[in-house]
């Protein structure tokens, strides 16, 4: 099976979430990205923040929703971001043997927004109420449905950054 990095939609997603780490960094100028290999599965989808004395910062997952809108988020969702339960329960033993924790990135390009939590401290305990459970979800980027366990990532203790819309995604005039 292709991977979904691979594909047209996943390809896009990727372009999405550089973007959003590029205007972070450029806000927070003592962190670098180092981001985990595209061609392969890996445990996190973003990768991994070092500071300049290169020290390890925190393990990133990021996601880029193009359809989903603060309004949305924290309205008929409840201020909850949902992922895979298999994504969590990888990262968090990563986040304790690593000593670092376990944050999230959530941006929303067509509002320029990018929302971040910590999921887990560097001990691997979960900052907020994290609730598991079954979940219709879409398979990929690229449609399809499973029934999955999904992690329950409540988004209320989140910050929130402007960092603008990406120049491609911009409404023509």
């Amino acid at each position: 099976m292709k991977l979904a990095a691979k594909t047209k939609l996943g390809k896009e997603s990727l372009r999405q979430a550089e973007y959003a780490v590029a205007k972070f960094c450029a806000l927070h100028r003592s962190l670098d990205w180092i981001g985990t290999d595209n061609n392969e599965p890996a445990v996190i989808d973003g990768g991994f923040w070092l500071r300049k004395d290169k020290t390890l910062y925190s393990i990133v997952e990021i996601k880029s929703r193009p359809r989903l809108s603060e309004e949305l988020l924290f309205g008929r969702y409840g201020g909850t971001w949902m992922m895979a339960a298999h994504k969590v329960r990888r990262a968090l033993v990563l986040c304790k043997s690593l000593v670092v924790p376990f944050v999230g990135f959530l941006f929303l390009p067509l509002e320029g927004t990018l929302l971040i939590t910590t999921i887990a401290d560097k001990r691997a305990r979960f900052v907020s109420d994290v609730r598991f459970d079954m979940q219709v979800t879409q398979s990929t980027i690229n449609g399809g449905e499973k029934v999955e366990e999904q992690a329950f990532l409540p988004m209320d203790n989140h910050t929130k950054h402007n960092i603008g819309v990406p120049p491609w995604m911009r409404q023509k005039k």
